[in-house]
């Protein structure tokens, strides 16, 4: 679940517990997800736990499914971006 939405990831269920959500922005329209986060059940380092995954919601359903979902180096956001 993210943000109250069903979205189904290409992992195994052993890895939830070890998912966090670091960032999601959806589209406009609602209809599109991207989601930042970090998976820890092989690593907690930041070049081995960062994922990035693109997802859309099926037609008809309430559900998102992942459409992308690769590596990420997770970095720190960088004060340039603070507003």
């Amino acid at each position: 679940m993210v943000e109250g939405h069903p979205v189904l990831l290409p992992v195994d269920k052993s890895h939830h517990p070890n998912i966090t959500i670091l960032r999601s922005i959806f589209s406009h329209d609602g209809n599109s997800l991207t989601l930042f986060l970090q998976d820890t059940t092989y690593g907690t380092e930041w070049y081995e736990s960062g994922y990035v995954a693109v997802c859309d919601k099926v037609a008809g359903e309430r559900f998102f499914l992942a459409i992308l979902y690769h590596e990420w180096f997770v970095i720190e956001r960088s004060p340039v971006f603070e507003s």
